[in-house]
């Protein structure tokens, strides 16, 4: 047996969330992040995605900090961080989710609860440093995020969301992972990593009841 086939995934249904594992203890101080997603009026899902200051395209994550208990409180926190606080001020019921706040600390709370309520799952990246968590969430336009009022902690630069067939196939069919493309959007090994290692399962959580999915875009 090849040590690629050592890494084994298994479903487990914990609280309406499904855990994707690989086989061992994960260290509570690993970085994590979200990826959102959220269906059209056809059923056709789509990732929410954001563009880095390197340039590559990713999920919402970062690095765990003391303050973070464990890697879902580093995915929550990095997520209202690096959306800007959007989802937030949606779950909170403002008309501008554009516009700057000066309570960040309630709009954090907000889009934590927010985001916690809507897990799916968690995807494990197969080295062990990383957690992503899959959140299917309401669609806001991703120039909402784009245009809302900086944070001092954001780290994107742009918004986009991507069809998942399509953007799945992308992955499936690259070659190298350093330079693996959807259209001209450069996607982060990180993220190729995990979508790569967890291909089916994500797509049959996404799309439970169909194989085949005809993508259009957004």
């Amino acid at each position: 047996m090849k040590k690629k086939a050592l890494l084994f995934s298994v479903f487990i249904f914990l609280s309406g969330i499904t855990i994707l594992l690989s086989g061992k203890k994960l260290d509570k101080r690993v970085n994590a992040g979200v990826l959102p997603y959220c269906y059209d009026c056809n059923g056709v899902a789509y990732f929410l995605i954001g563009k880095e200051p390197s340039k590559v395209w990713a999920d919402f994550g970062g690095k765990s900090e003391k303050k973070d208990s464990k890697p879902l409180a580093t995915a929550l926190r990095e997520c209202a961080e690096e959306t800007r606080y959007v989802f937030g001020k949606y779950a909170y019921g403002l008309d501008n989710l554009e516009q700057g706040v000066k309570q960040e600390k309630k709009y954090i709370y907000a889009s934590n609860k927010y985001i916690k309520s809507r897990l799916k799952a968690v995807a494990t990246h197969p080295k062990r440093y990383y957690e992503m968590y899959l959140a299917k969430v309401d669609f806001i336009p991703a120039d909402v995020f784009k245009h809302a009022y900086k944070n001092k902690d954001y780290d994107k630069k742009s918004y986009a969301w991507v069809p998942v067939t399509q953007f799945m196939q992308a992955i499936k069919e690259s070659t190298n992972r350093d330079e693996t493309y959807y259209r001209t959007k450069k996607i982060r090994r990180q993220l190729y990593d995990i979508l790569i290692a967890y291909h089916n399962q994500i797509l049959n959580l996404i799309y439970p009841h169909q194989t085949k999915i005809k993508a259009h875009t957004r």
